[in-house]
């Protein structure tokens, strides 16, 4: 397992965070009860595949020129994994720059990277993960711990991180929602089982829109709904835990043990897991379908419309760090829990007894059912966040910026949230 993340667009490179979590695993994987293996695209070369281990038993495969940001690469890449170390229990794990909605954000990232006509969209699913590491980056621990001969090492583009990784293109060619959903999907069928453990080591991706996409291609997610520290989630730590419980560690559990193992970088971080459970979601689209149509009833005027923005504007404060961003202005996204605590709280009119009493019902479905456990800093705590945000734009500006894309999504088609946000913008 390894990776590495290059400054773009403003962010900062996430190389060495990402070389450190790949150092630390190194340490503890692959062995009698956990496995990792990784694959690497060198930019303007050849990719790679790995099987990370304490004693370098496992000599890299050249696999040839690929790319990476066409989601067939990572079936097959999943396929391959199956083949070499088929596995009781699988993990996906996703690492790198995460920007949920911020589309205008990815064209500054890849004019930085020199990419005139990068795949715009919903990036959400490998969520505008921009990777890359030049040759001053590179330092002799990957080449102790990977056992890849010096003169090998090229430029990378670098790499998702994980037991299981997919990477973007140099090409600015990315995996959009879609791909994703539907690559996860095949995936499944290859292990013949859904994903047990799917895990976005990034900003921002504990979201119900994309978390919806994977319902029944993946039991379990981990994610960070916030912006997410550059030392990033533990995953040596995991490793490590599922090595001293000798590997008798169900999924559910294991999603725990992420987040416990988990020590938030600041006030904003968090991790968060949640159940995909199929059943506990289609009460979610349920109940969010039915107070879609509740807002929808009471926005007669442009008076409610104001009623509904400022829950908005008082939601989204529970996502400070992100939101606060000069740079990408709001992102427009809120944690459910404090949206639906908002609404109940309100003393606006125009809120009635049925809009709250079916937000408690969400809360409640949220809290019990959905989050099995979080580690959240100090902010989202005060916030009383749950760790899991839902898009809710403030402005038009910051609605008509990401509509296109955002009306394709499962979530916002099924549960009618899309057409609040377009009878709160568009009408």
């Amino acid at each position: 397992m390894f990776g590495a993340g290059e400054k773009a667009g403003g962010f900062g490179s996430l190389t060495n965070p990402i070389e450190r979590q790949i150092h630390e695993l190194g340490k503890v994987a692959t062995n009698k009860y956990v496995a990792a293996l990784a694959q690497l695209d060198y930019e303007k070369s050849a990719a790679f595949r790995f099987v990370l281990d304490p004693q370098k038993r496992f000599w890299p495969i050249n696999i040839g020129e690929i790319n990476t940001g066409d989601s067939l690469e990572l079936i097959n890449f999943m396929a391959w994994s199956e083949a070499t170390c088929p596995a009781q229990h699988n993990i996906m794990i996703i690492s790198g720059h995460g920007l949920a909605w911020q589309d205008k954000v990815m064209g500054q990232f890849t004019r930085a990277m020199g990419v005139p006509n990068a795949t715009k969209g919903f990036f959400s699913s490998m969520s505008q993960n921009l990777f890359g590491i030049d040759k001053k980056m590179m330092v002799q621990s990957d080449t102790a711990l990977m056992g890849i001969p010096e003169n090998k090492l090229g430029p990378l583009r670098g790499s998702m991180m994980g037991t299981r990784a997919v990477l973007p293109d140099s090409s600015g060619d990315f995996i959009a929602n879609q791909e994703l959903k539907q690559a996860v999907g095949r995936i499944s069928d290859i292990l013949t089982k859904p994903l047990d453990i799917v895990v976005f080591d990034a900003c921002l991706l504990s979201s119900m829109e994309l978390l919806y996409e994977l319902v029944g291609k993946a039991n379990f997610a981990v994610a960070s709904v916030d912006e997410l520290s550059a030392k990033g989630m533990n995953i040596a730590g995991l490793a490590t835990a599922i090595s001293k419980l000798k590997g008798k560690v169900a999924p559910a559990e294991c999603t725990r043990l992420m987040c416990k193992v988990f020590r938030p970088g600041y006030n904003s971080d968090s991790c968060v897991g949640i159940n995909l459970n199929q059943d506990d979601w289609e009460k979610v689209k349920e109940l969010m379908a039915v107070i879609s149509s509740q807002i929808m009833d009471v926005m007669v005027d442009q008076d409610a419309k104001e009623s509904i923005i400022n829950i908005f504007k008082d939601s989204i404060q529970s996502l400070k760090a992100y939101n606060k961003k000069e740079n990408i202005r709001h992102s427009g996204l809120s944690d459910i829990s404090t949206m639906a605590r908002t609404v109940i709280a309100s003393k606006d009119p125009l809120i009635n007894t049925g809009i709250k009493d079916h937000f408690k019902s969400l809360l409640q479905l949220v809290e019990r059912r959905l989050v099995v456990a979080a580690t959240l800093g100090k902010h989202l705590k005060e916030s009383k966040a749950s760790g899991v945000s839902i898009f809710s734009p403030i402005n038009r500006s910051q609605y008509n910026e990401n509509s296109k894309d955002y009306a394709k999504l499962d979530f916002s088609i099924e549960t009618k949230w899309n057409q609040v946000l377009y009878k709160l913008y568009k009408d």
